[in-house]
């Protein structure tokens, strides 16, 4: 019974002390298990192996010039990682476009060079993209599946390059008032070979032609390459120029010119027309103005059959065939290139029709006007040539409009004026004829415009001159009516320029001519109205060019 009960008390003990054993095991295991593996380590060298802080020796911060490579390599330094040498490194560009020389590295023992002797070594070098300012290249350290375990960023200022390119910024191209300054001051910009905008650098402006003049003509650019010029007031015409130069050389495009119209102005062309004389006839064919007839103190009752033309591209004077008839007050206008010059006085009102053809230089007598007309209004439309108004050899002022079909070699009458008058001028817009001032009786000069249609036959009246003047000169230009010059009343001339606007009905006070003309040649070529000879107290052969 005793060994029985000290059998099972042995049992028992054991059986505790198995279980306490088994406790005691699994919590020692637990207490000891592994530490879970350390996460590999890369960083950018510092200039000691496993250690440093310099990490401009591993090729940190750097700077440099666009599309240059960087003069030191970027370098990085693999830990926490068996074998460190062998180990896989990805470089890769993450911003600026750059791009670097190996991409794909192994980690190794540099026998030269900033990391020399150190275990974990990767290099590679970067090569900046084309945009100025920060890029960035991060190297990866990678599992042989290619996933990333780790990864160190560089980073790089690029600087631009040296200036290679001006080209305009704004200004160019611009309208303003003569003598007035242009709305934006004319500026350049200037960049690398990749658009890199140049800071800092000196641009000088000068005007070369036109007679404007500028402020401000030294400037520098600005952090966006930009440089302008103060301001720039234009002289008189089309041709202002004003160029911007940069300082240097290489520069494409450099010095780069700007031009500029100057508006509302005049200048006196430097030819003048062989034969003074004043109410003459003047018409543009080709561009080529040709002045015909008019008189002065050599021929003061017939007048001239002189022909002269005039070439606005080259400034010269020409002398042409003379009309077969001499005569002053006369009307011309042109067709197809044929100058017909109509009426005129000699000495009294005459019905005469004269063609010219500018090619052969030759004249051909065309059928009579119905009525005898000295100082009427011409103006063709369409092939056919309508004459308004003058006086008849009874010194009636005439309302009458006849129509002449170079084709048939016929006139036939049309609806008069609404108003009478004589020493008017005519000119067409866009089909519609515009018959302008004129005298009535004597002599009073009228400020009346009435509008022709032909295609109904029909007159409507529209705004009247800001003064009446006779013995005018009108011209069209780009849509709008010029009424220059004349008589006055009272013996005064006119130096005036006032512009008519059919689409409002409208006129406009212009910059007048430098001094007065009476009975001038008016026609426009080459974008301008041109003012050939007049009379201002003597009979003038000088030429002024409109631009508008």
């Amino acid at each position: 019974m005793v060994l029985q009960t000290d059998r099972a008390w042995r049992l028992a003990g054991i059986g505790a002390l198995s279980s306490a054993l088994l406790l005691s095991a699994c919590t020692a295991d637990k207490l000891t298990a592994p530490p879970a593996p350390q996460k590999p380590s890369l960083v950018i060298f510092g200039g000691k192996c496993g250690s440093g802080t310099n990490t401009a020796a591993g090729g940190e911060n750097q700077s440099g010039q666009v599309g240059l490579r960087l003069a030191k390599p970027l370098i990085v330094q693999v830990s926490d990682v068996a074998p460190k040498n062998g180990q896989v490194l990805n470089f890769v560009v993450t911003s600026g476009g750059g791009s670097v020389f190996a991409n794909v590295v192994q980690t190794a023992m540099p026998t030269n060079g900033p990391a020399n002797g150190c275990n974990g070594i990767g290099e590679d070098s970067w090569t900046l993209g084309p945009t100025a300012g920060p890029q960035t290249v991060e190297a990866r350290l990678v599992d042989p599946n290619g996933v990333t375990l780790t990864e160190a960023t560089f980073h790089a200022i690029a600087n631009a390059g040296p200036p290679a390119n001006i080209k305009i910024s704004a200004g160019d191209m611009q309208s303003a008032l003569a003598g007035t300054a242009v709305g934006v001051p004319p500026s350049v910009r200037i960049t690398d070979q990749s658009g890199n905008p140049i800071a800092g650098l000196a641009v000088s402006f000068a005007v070369t032609n036109g007679g404007g003049s500028i402020t401000a003509p030294a400037a520098t650019t600005t952090a966006n390459g930009v440089a302008a010029v103060g301001s720039w007031t234009l002289g008189c015409g089309p041709n202002n120029r004003l160029t911007a130069t940069a300082a240097g050389s290489g520069i494409d495009g450099n010095p780069t010119l700007f031009s500029a119209l100057g508006a509302n102005c005049w200048n006196a062309q430097s030819s003048t027309m062989p034969t003074p004389r004043a109410t003459l006839g003047v018409a543009a064919i080709a561009g080529v103005i040709y002045a015909v007839g008019g008189y002065n103190d050599a021929a003061p009752n017939i007048g001239l059959a002189t022909v002269e033309a005039y070439s606005p591209i080259t400034d010269t004077w020409t002398t042409k065939t003379s009309m077969p008839t001499s005569r002053q007050y006369l009307g011309v206008g042109a067709i197809n290139g044929i100058l017909y010059a109509v009426g005129g006085h000699n000495p009294t009102p005459v019905a005469t029709v004269e063609a010219y053809n500018t090619a052969t230089d030759s004249w051909t007598p065309r059928a009579s006007m119905n009525t005898p007309r000295s100082s009427p209004g011409v103006a063709a439309v369409n092939g056919i040539l309508y004459v308004f108004g003058g006086q008849d050899n009874t010194s009636t002022d005439l309302a009458t409009v006849e129509a002449y079909d170079p084709v048939t070699n016929m006139w036939s009458p049309r609806a008069s004026m609404p108003t009478a008058r004589r020493n008017l001028a005519a000119v067409a817009i866009d089909g519609i004829i515009y018959a302008v001032g004129g005298f009535v009786g004597c002599c009073t000069p009228l400020a009346a415009v009435e509008a022709y249609d032909p295609t109904t036959d029909t007159w409507t009246t529209k705004r009247s001159m800001p003064a009446a003047q006779a013995s005018l000169g009108v011209a069209a230009l780009n849509g709008i009516v010029y009424a220059i010059g004349g008589y006055l009343g009272n013996g005064n001339f006119a130096a005036t320029v006032a512009a008519y606007d059919p689409a409002t009905d409208a006129w406009t006070t212009k910059t007048s001519m430098p001094g007065p003309r009476y009975g001038p040649g008016v026609a426009t070529s080459n974008g301008h109205v041109y003012v050939v000879g007049g009379y201002d107290g003597t009979f003038l052969n000088t030429v002024l060019a409109y631009q508008p």
